[in-house]
């Protein structure tokens, strides 16, 4: 039999209502999953809170999709362009442009675009306690064989916004400048550009890292 429900859960049970009442879509979904988890915690009257779920077709979800996508082929098509003339020039295209194509694309789109890695070339792609969650469990999911085009991270923040991330896998391009037998000349053009360059040795089809998408809301409730 279920527990009696408390004084506290009786009264989050009845803001579920009247929220759902006044709110519509993906913020009914989410409102309703955190409430109902706090109102059906029987009499525990300090429940911590908990994530905040959001709707699998969320808008927001979509959009944050295409500024990765857009991002990717971007850069993608500025180092194939530059390999034609070198991989060295592939590598200073990537330190002039990488940062100023994350901003385009993030202003387009009204996001944040980022890059990070447990093992980075520029510090300021370093990972934060986040990234290196999502990484590790990135790196699970592989291992246990699922496929990196079914692999993301989203989670809806509430107030705070929302996040999007994607796997950065190592493919052919990225072998010249990432792999595990970078040639003299691209060594020594990395080595001149990121003195602290940790983002060599990877293997073809290896998690390199970590694209991900931040967007900052403001959620009201009318």
């Amino acid at each position: 039999m279920a527990p009696e429900l408390g004084t506290s859960a009786r009264r989050s049970l009845s803001l579920v209502s009247r929220l759902a009442s006044r709110l519509n879509g993906s913020v009914i979904y989410a409102a309703v999953a955190s409430l109902s988890v706090v109102a059906l915690a029987g009499h525990a009257e300090s429940a911590p809170r908990v994530a905040v779920v959001t709707a699998p077709d969320a808008p927001w979800i979509e959009e944050s999709r295409m500024a990765a996508k857009d991002f990717a082929m971007s850069l993608r098509a500025r180092l194939q362009a530059g390999l034609q003339q070198g991989p060295v020039e592939a590598i200073e295209i990537c330190h002039r442009e990488a940062f100023g194509i994350a901003a385009e694309v993030g202003a387009k789109h009204e996001r944040r675009v980022s890059r990070s890695s447990s093992r980075v070339r520029n510090p300021n792609n370093s990972a934060d306690e986040l990234d290196q969650k999502i990484i590790a469990s990135f790196q699970d999911r592989l291992a246990a064989g699922e496929s990196a085009a079914n692999i993301e991270f989203i989670e809806d923040r509430g107030m705070a916004g929302n996040i999007l991330a994607k796997p950065l896998m190592m493919d052919a391009v990225c072998l010249m400048c990432h792999g595990d037998s970078v040639p003299l000349e691209v060594s020594a053009a990395i080595k001149a550009l990121y003195p602290s360059d940790e983002a060599t040795g990877f293997r073809l089809g290896e998690l390199r890292g970590i694209l991900r998408v931040d967007q900052t809301v403001n959620k009201t409730v009318n």
